[in-house]
């Protein structure tokens, strides 16, 4: 909500997702854009910034050329973009393993999760510091053993399994964040932290009124926390020598896609049906949408060309039409060559 609109209004968005992005396509045939984002690699330095840029984060590296010309790069809240996003557990893993590895999230947030475990366990279970983190390392060392020695298929299961268990170790630590908030401090990081998490979110919602329904999602977001920002980041730093798209592969044009139903998708399913069927367009409605489009078009078009012909009746004055003079065919012509829009022009437009 809040990051895209702020790029905008300080005039520089530094990155545009191709899956919901227009570009003009004079801008990106400017020499220096799309010539140098084609171009191979010579040196280890150029390896770095176009091929892994490419593989990893071509949107941005494209955005960062376009604004290197001169170009604006703007964000429009009020558009309407459908695509295609992950629907299933195990295609979200594999489509955010690509560049899940490469975020400063990569270090902060596995540790921020562990840290709120441990501190959990000590409040709720009176364990001593070292082995609530022991006991909140254990589970996190086991899945990086798995991701080096087992299958995607597996790793994919146990990441599944361990999500789900995840759930259950945030309820003791929401619980553990209220005895803490109750006995100790309000003022305790822990608490800080989570009061921050909960602010942004409600001060997003309060700014887009139309949206705010998707704040009853903050639930779910926070129950799921470590397996975004622990299991995850884990599975993408043991599978950085897979580079693939990890969705486009396995698409089929003309057969319908089959949802998967793992853990988390059982458990959440009855409150997303709740929620979705009120706010989401279905394929019927994408389609409207579409072609009102097409046809405001194409009758606008068809406006103006019904314009041109009829422009030397519109200059007629309200007198009778056969007292008027003969009009000279040359004249008429070149009165319509004058109000018939060029071709370029409308394009450019």
């Amino acid at each position: 909500w809040l990051q895209k609109a702020t790029e905008h209004v300080l005039g520089c968005v530094l990155c545009s997702p191709g899956c919901f992005s227009l570009f003009r396509g004079s801008a990106l045939m400017d020499d220096n854009v799309m010539g140098k984002y084609v171009q191979v690699p010579t040196n280890a330095t150029e390896v770095l910034m176009y091929d892994l840029g490419k593989l990893f984060s071509e949107d941005r590296w494209l955005c960062t050329l376009l604004l290197q010309q001169g170009y604006r790069v703007d964000y429009a809240a009020g558009a309407d973009a459908f695509t295609n996003a992950p629907e299933g557990f195990n295609e979200f893993f594999q489509q955010r393993k690509r560049w899940g590895s490469l975020m400063v999230s990569t270090i902060i947030g596995p540790s921020t999760i562990l840290m709120l475990i441990a501190g959990a366990f000590v409040t709720v279970f009176d364990l001593s510091i070292v082995n609530a983190y022991i006991a909140s390392v254990i589970p996190g060392v086991l899945f990086f053993v798995i991701c080096l020695v087992c299958t995607t298929k597996v790793q994919l299961i146990v990441a599944q399994v361990l999500s789900g268990f995840y759930v259950i170790i945030m309820m003791v630590v929401m619980v553990g964040l209220l005895i803490t908030a109750l006995t100790q401090s309000p003022y305790h990081p822990s608490v800080i932290f989570l009061l921050g998490l909960v602010l942004i979110f409600v001060v997003a919602a309060v700014l887009h009124p139309r949206e705010w329904v998707n704040i009853l999602y903050g639930f779910l977001y926070f129950v799921s926390i470590p397996s975004g920002f622990l299991v995850q980041v884990i599975y993408s730093l043991c599978n950085l020598n897979d580079v693939s798209w990890g969705t486009r592969e396995n698409s089929t044009p003309g057969k319908e896609k089959i949802k998967e139903n793992g853990v988390l998708s059982n458990i959440f399913s009855p409150v997303s049906k709740l929620v979705n069927n009120s706010f989401r367009r279905d394929s019927s409605d994408k389609e409207k949408l579409f072609l009102n489009l097409l046809q405001e078009t194409i009758s606008m078009l068809g406006h103006k060309n019904q314009s041109a012909d009829s422009v030397s009746k519109c200059d007629l004055p309200s007198g009778d039409v056969a007292d008027q003079p003969p009009k000279d065919e040359n004249s008429t012509h070149e009165k319509d060559a004058q109000t018939t829009p060029k071709v370029g022009t409308l394009a450019n437009s």
